[in-house]
């Protein structure tokens, strides 16, 4: 029982996650417990459900409750050029070693995997940075960034492109200028960047194995949300799908320890960045 004034019922709370899982393929087992029954009592306040048998017969029968409820565990926190630092390291150091591998080995493609992407932020920054700042040095490579999300809604959201001017916060003025289109109540992202991104939905907990290899994976301040176990699948998940050069980024609060058992190495420890050193067959 997590608070005095809720009736919290393990049997139920077991049933509510398995209609989760039967309604909207939501793989319970592999968050942490903690996370999860702290966004379930949320609901249960927002809703003034006193017991959980009172909220799972509210979610069968109203769809938007259901709605509300995946989106709580699904939470989307996003915002341009977070940790601005970060994204500058990617422009000074990571973007210039991957172009050099690149012409190194002939190569003419750049592959760019930004997981939980939310709202779209991170992929269009990632798509500014590139056009901003080494537009011409990637003028000879075909280029691909791919932005994918567990959340349908979030992922509609970040397809349009549309911000309004409080989502934009402290953009560069002459970045707005560059790459957004001035609508009603807002910005749209415009073509060019927008043409340079693939949204997709996808789990990351399935660890489907798909058919591109990357050179830059971004997975950033999700895995907290994960069970310890499935931490090191999501790492041995991104190094097999990293190219060999390739770099992982991932949050602030993740920290991979003994990051050679995924043949990786670590590149910045005050930005946790990672680069893959072996080759790993898909």
């Amino acid at each position: 029982m997590l608070n005095s004034d809720l009736i919290w019922n393990e049997v139920e709370y077991k049933k509510l996650l398995e209609f989760l899982l039967k309604e909207k393929g939501f793989l319970y087992s592999m968050y942490r417990d903690n996370y999860l029954s702290r966004r379930v009592e949320s609901r249960l306040y927002a809703t003034r459900c006193g017991s959980l048998s009172k909220y799972l017969r509210l979610l069968k029968n109203d769809d938007s409750e259901l709605i509300k409820l995946y989106d709580a565990l699904t939470i989307n926190v996003s915002s341009f050029f977070r940790n601005k630092e970060v994204f500058d390291f990617l422009r000074e150091q990571v973007f210039p070693e991957i172009i050099k591998q690149k012409i190194r080995l002939g190569e003419n493609s750049i592959n760019i995997w930004s997981m939980g992407c939310s709202t779209g932020e991170e992929p269009y920054s990632l798509a500014i940075l590139i056009q901003r700042h080494l537009r011409i040095r990637m003028k000879r490579f075909k280029l691909r960034i791919n932005a994918a999300d567990i959340d349908s809604k979030a992922l509609g959201f970040a397809k349009k492109g549309f911000y309004s001017r409080n989502r934009l916060g402290d953009l560069d003025p002459k970045i707005i200028r560059a790459f957004f289109v001035p609508v009603k109540d807002g910005y749209k992202a415009c073509d060019l960047i927008r043409g340079m991104i693939n949204f997709q939905q996808q789990d990351i907990l399935k660890f489907q194995s798909i058919n591109t290899i990357f050179d830059l994976i971004l997975c950033r301040n999700m895995l907290i949300y994960f069970s310890k176990k499935n931490h090191f699948k999501a790492y041995n998940y991104f190094s097999r799908h990293l190219s060999p050069g390739g770099y992982l980024v991932l949050g602030k609060a993740e920290i991979m320890f003994s990051p050679w058992e995924n043949h990786l190495e670590n590149v910045s420890i005050d930005h946790h960045i990672y680069r893959k050193t072996g080759t790993i067959n898909i």
